[in-house]
């Protein structure tokens, strides 16, 4: 979304002054011809954030003198943009990586509390809430009265929705039996990804960012009928000792799905019986400290956290540096949008095919390489470059689902949570870094945030090797079992079989 409400278009100072007879140029050439002169045999670039008086007499003799632009700037665009309205340019051209920033903070403070919030007070009234108030502020940004006010509805909507997004897997997960959940985990990283490929038709239409705002909040009208439609988890309704209403959805459930009533309750009642079983037991005094307690578990929790970081820090930074690349604006996000259905898809069959980590390894490596080559290919064709990119996209993409996946595999039943929300965490550190890199990108040298993101995703691709292999095998229930995993998980790898042999 801030790839169209913060655009920068071409633009330069107001007040330049430019003595010289341009015939019919359009306003396009004009600003080309600011940009860059040939005075006395050598290229002259102005300085867009000061007032230019460039005199010309001849082809090869002229004179250029600069001063403080205090008569504001001239953009070309016909668009009104964040950017354009506010003058984020020159001395607040840092203003746009720090609102990108508190949008991706909000991702990280909604990733904290979903889980505890959707424990206490249910998946249901979280989710509908967290859409009305994501809806809500999209609206009311578009009426925002300064820089402030607009930072402050993107932060909102960040806690938000990654709290409708977290809660939505959730409960895809838990409504659902073993043989349809990873259909159902699909089908919802596909919903995204059709969202995300709407939202340039949304802004080709919409140019002025307040009523792309304010007509993309209003969308959220739409949302009214899942009210209705969107029922509570029977999971943690048996958890909250709600069995009479866990067995009234379940029967609703087992109805539309023309399935025997029994089968639902069998499924539910024993998952009822081992949260019991385990708190009697006190299985469940875990904190994030365990994560490092020992060497195999610290080993795994800092690879998968750099791997997140990394991830996290790709996919934005392609996502954010749209508009770097070559070519139309709105075709370029559609395409990035577009390659994340078949990213999903071969995501998960590679995995299947592959295994976990040999996966990883090369969707890391690859990306990395993909990425960090955009600029050098831009020297020969451009069109190379971003189909170089919208690989690494692919790649990277397919990777989000995989991390996740694996997180889940490797971690013990009562620190899977627990594992999850760390790697998550740090995945939006990462991600809060991109505006940065590519902000220094724009004022030093547009091959920084190619070249930092780049060797990192290689450097972490090698690192993954280091983690024992999943595919094939139960997830761990306990500390134990997943302590034992790492030998037995190795031992699978280099046989190349699929049997589980124990040490």
């Amino acid at each position: 979304m801030t790839v169209f409400t913060q655009e920068t278009p071409p633009y330069f100072c107001n007040d330049s002054l430019i003595n010289i007879d341009l015939g019919n140029n359009s306003l396009s050439n004009l600003s080309r011809s600011i940009i860059t002169i040939d005075v006395d045999n050598k290229m002259e670039q102005l300085d867009v954030c000061h007032r230019s008086s460039l005199q010309v007499t001849n082809r090869t003799e002229g004179n250029l003198t600069t001063s403080l632009c205090d008569g504001g700037w001239m953009f070309q665009t016909d668009k009104r943009t964040v950017t354009t309205e506010w003058k984020l340019v020159c001395d607040k051209a840092w203003i746009k990586p720090v609102i990108t920033s508190v949008y991706l903070c909000g991702l990280l403070f909604g990733s904290v509390p979903s889980g505890i919030l959707s424990d206490r007070f249910g998946r249901r009234p979280l989710f509908l809430w967290a859409t009305l108030v994501q809806f809500v502020s999209i609206f009311l940004a578009g009426f925002s009265v300064n820089v402030e006010m607009y930072a402050a509805m993107m932060f909102i909507m960040g806690v938000s929705g990654l709290i409708n997004y977290q809660v939505a897997v959730l409960m895809a997960s838990e409504i659902t039996g073993p043989d349809y959940r990873a259909l159902l985990t699909l089908a919802t990283n596909l919903a995204y990804s059709l969202g995300y490929m709407i939202l340039p038709l949304f802004a080709f239409l919409l140019p002025d960012w307040r009523w792309f705002m304010k007509v993309f909040g209003l969308t959220g009208i739409l949302y009214i009928p899942v009210y209705w439609l969107f029922p509570e988890s029977p999971r943690w309704l048996l958890r909250q000792e709600n069995k009479d209403e866990a067995i009234r959805m379940i029967r609703h459930i087992a109805k539309v799905n023309k399935m025997p009533i029994v089968k639902e309750i069998s499924f539910m009642e024993p998952l009822n019986e081992n949260d019991k079983d385990k708190e009697i037991k006190g299985e469940n005094h875990f904190t994030y400290l365990d994560l490092f307690r020992t060497a195999a578990m610290r080993k795994r929790t800092l690879i998968l956290c750099l791997a997140w970081m990394c991830v996290g820090a790709v996919y934005y930074a392609i996502g954010l540096n749209t508009s770097d690349l070559e070519g139309n604006l709105y075709v370029n996000c559609f395409i990035s949008a577009a390659v994340e259905i078949p990213a999903y898809v071969l995501g998960t069959y590679i995995c299947e095919k592959l295994g976990r980590i040999p996966s990883m390894a090369v969707c890391f490596t690859l990306g990395g390489i993909t990425y960090g080559i955009v600029p050098l290919l831009r020297i020969f064709n451009e069109t190379l470059a971003l189909v170089s990119a919208m690989i690494s996209k692919l790649l990277i993409t397919g990777l989000f689902m995989l991390v996740y996946m694996y997180t889940c595999e490797v971690y013990p039943t009562l620190l899977r949570h627990m594992g999850v929300g760390a790697c998550s965490t740090v995945c939006r550190l990462g991600s809060m870094l991109v505006p940065y890199l590519i902000f220094a990108g724009n004022q030093i040298h547009h091959t920084i945030p190619y070249a930092v993101i780049g060797i990192f995703s290689i450097f972490v691709g090698f690192l993954c090797l280091l983690l024992p292999e999943t595919k094939g095998r139960p997830v761990p229930g306990t500390m134990e079992e997943a302590l034992q995993f790492k030998r037995a998980a190795y031992c699978t790898t280099r046989k190349g079989g699929s049997q589980n042999i124990e040490l």
